[in-house]
């Protein structure tokens, strides 16, 4: 209890002595762009930027990033910032627009007049987060989603059962949800980009193009695992399946969620978890295996072939975060084990697949339209 309060008073301490910041005026052409937490060039706020850049406005672009920007040309107009440091401090406290796709920390005091804007990093509602499921969070983690709640313009949102979800376990009022899809799945309602996408992933992997893409994207294991993704998918028996299943060659593909750390090695298996864009990978993708991750959404807006292999199910549902809706419900076929995951995929039928996400789209009330960059891009240039 007194570790908690004091916390809690740390934490208001700290808000109270950067908010002698606010005599610093705000930069009225000022953007600040992170992308979870300032680890990646990517998601959300990648698409975003993107399209100020294009519209070609006079911006001062800011990237919170703490890897190495000289690999990405995209960001020669953009100034970078290492998250935590006194700058960062500086250009958050003086910024008009700050984009996110994750939490910022209750700490800062950021003002009414800055427009603040949570793109989130996943739609749908499938594992559970904030203070859903089994949640171990303290009250000083209240406290800090409260005030990061409190200075929030917007939070967009892919469906009106993901605001239900996120105002409930992040305390964020329905008013402030803006239902306009998430921007980087724009890209997947451009049918005519996947084989475009497709040519440039064999290309850069050094595959024949006549091969086929399975894309494997096991989410991030808290309390059972510790962060690892240590299971047995039998790689040799799905390829052998697809094959059988889909006429053609297949490659896996395999794509560790970015908070995993100790990457287990796999045999016949291409290693794509530092590809920079996850979204030109489902374009690619002629078929999806993951788990409870919230990519089944974004892929589920191409129509192609997706299944759920996930061993703990039983574990992740009691000891891990668990889920915000109920996996049944889901259009995905699960399998706990290889030996139903085979049987799922020799079972496939696509029209019954249309049907169920049809259903999915429906009881979430999907807003996803392909259009979201744009109508969060024009916002933020009307707000300049």
């Amino acid at each position: 209890m007194i570790k908690t309060i004091s916390k809690i008073l740390a934490l208001n301490a700290v808000r109270l002595i950067l908010k002698l910041l606010w005599v610093l005026p705000i930069k009225k052409n000022r953007i600040v762009f992170s992308s979870h937490s300032g680890s990646k060039y990517s998601c959300n706020p990648k698409y975003v930027y993107e399209y100020l850049r294009r519209a070609r406005v006079g911006c001062d672009y800011i990237w919170i990033l703490n890897e190495n920007p000289a690999q990405f040309s995209e960001l020669q107009d953009s100034r970078i910032v290492e998250s935590g440091s006194l700058k960062y401090l500086y250009f958050m406290m003086t910024c008009k627009v700050f984009v996110t796709n994750d939490g910022f920390g209750g700490y800062l005091p950021l003002r009414e007049s800055q427009l603040v804007i949570n793109t989130w990093h996943g739609g749908g509602v499938y594992k559970s987060s904030g203070l859903g499921g089994n949640s171990q969070l303290n009250p000083a983690d209240v406290v800090s989603l409260r005030h990061m709640s409190n200075s929030l313009t917007w939070f967009v949102s892919s469906s009106k059962a993901f605001t239900e979800n996120m105002a409930r376990y992040y305390l964020v009022p329905e008013e402030k949800f803006l239902p306009v899809g998430m921007p980087r799945n724009d890209r997947l309602f451009q049918r005519s980009e996947y084989e475009a996408c497709s040519e440039r992933v064999k290309k850069e992997l050094g595959l024949n193009n006549a091969i086929r893409l399975v894309l494997y994207t096991p989410t991030f294991r808290g309390a059972v695992q510790n962060g690892k993704n240590d299971f047995e998918l039998d790689v040799d028996r799905l390829l052998i399946r697809l094959e059988k299943k889909f006429g053609d060659k297949f490659v896996l593909l395999y794509r560790v969620h970015h908070s995993v750390k100790d990457i287990k090695k796999m045999a016949n298996v291409l290693d794509v978890s530092d590809y920079s864009d996850v979204q030109i990978l489902l374009a690619a993708a002629d078929v999806l295996i993951s788990d409870y991750s919230s990519i089944l959404w974004d892929y589920s807006l191409t129509n192609k072939p997706c299944f759920i292999f996930a061993p703990d199910f039983d574990s992740y549902t009691s000891q891990d975060r668990g889920f915000s809706s109920k996996a049944e419900t889901w259009p995905f076929p699960i399998a706990t084990d290889n030996s139903t995951l085979d049987f799922n995929i020799k079972a496939y039928d696509q029209a019954h697949y249309d049907l169920a996400l049809n259903d999915h789209y429906s009881n979430l009330v999907s807003y996803e339209r392909g259009d979201a960059t744009k109508i969060l891009g024009d916002l933020i240039l009307k707000s300049l």
